[in-house]
């Protein structure tokens, strides 16, 4: 029977109250799947994004340049561990009782973040939910290739892939919700007929005020 409704959730600073991103450069380096100088090249990327010199979909391509020729099998692994030693204790439990409310009425639970799937599938496993739709890395042959698979996951892509994915599920638009905490949320947090704004940064928060969007802080 198709369910009536789909809630999506966005990962870091919403799920979680960190950003995953930052904790696994920093395993990265202590693991040996970043060398020291590709530390300092994403930090010089971070700062690019700052002040709005390079754009989220740049570092994506950078980010992945760094990993190329790294057994997947590896990178799942080296994910999971993360999630289990690190990231299950920044998992908000108002967020868990948001996941579990709609899950018992019948809603469909999915992540949709810019963060990859090696991340976003274990935390959907352990919080029992339905699927993931998120950015992912380009393998052959068991290896990443370094590019991107398709479009980084962000911004106005988040608005493409909720809509194909309401359609392909036969989801209504206006009965779907989304939780998200950044103004690079904003767009599908216009489109959805339930916005709900998760502890929003600067920018968001002051939409959410002006438009009357639930705000979980």
């Amino acid at each position: 029977m198709t369910q009536p409704y789909a809630a999506f959730f966005d990962l870091d600073n919403t799920i979680f109250n960190v950003n995953s991103g930052k904790l696994m450069v920093e395993h990265a380096l202590e693991n040996g799947l970043m060398k020291r100088k590709d530390i300092l090249r994403v930090m010089l990327l971070s700062l690019g994004y700052r002040i709005g010199v390079i754009s989220p979909e740049m570092i994506m391509a950078k980010v992945s340049g760094l990993l190329k020729g790294t057994p997947e099998e590896d990178m799942v692994r080296f994910s999971k561990r993360i999630f289990d030693e690190q990231l299950k204790t920044h998992i908000r439990e108002d967020i868990v009782r948001e996941i579990r409310r709609h899950r018992q009425n019948g809603g469909r639970v999915v992540i949709l973040s810019a963060s990859t799937a090696y991340m976003c599938i274990p935390v959907k496993e352990y919080l029992k939910m339905d699927d993931t739709v998120c950015s992912e890395m380009e393998v052959q042959n068991g290896l990443l290739t370094g590019r991107p698979r398709g479009a980084y996951c962000y911004g106005m892509e988040k608005v493409h892939r909720l809509r194909a994915y309401c359609e392909e599920h036969g989801f209504s638009i206006e009965e779907t919700w989304y939780y998200g905490d950044s103004h690079s949320d904003i767009p599908v947090l216009e489109i959805v007929g339930h916005p709900v704004c998760v502890t929003p940064d600067k920018s968001l928060n002051k939409i959410a005020g002006k438009r009357g969007w639930n705000i979980i802080e």
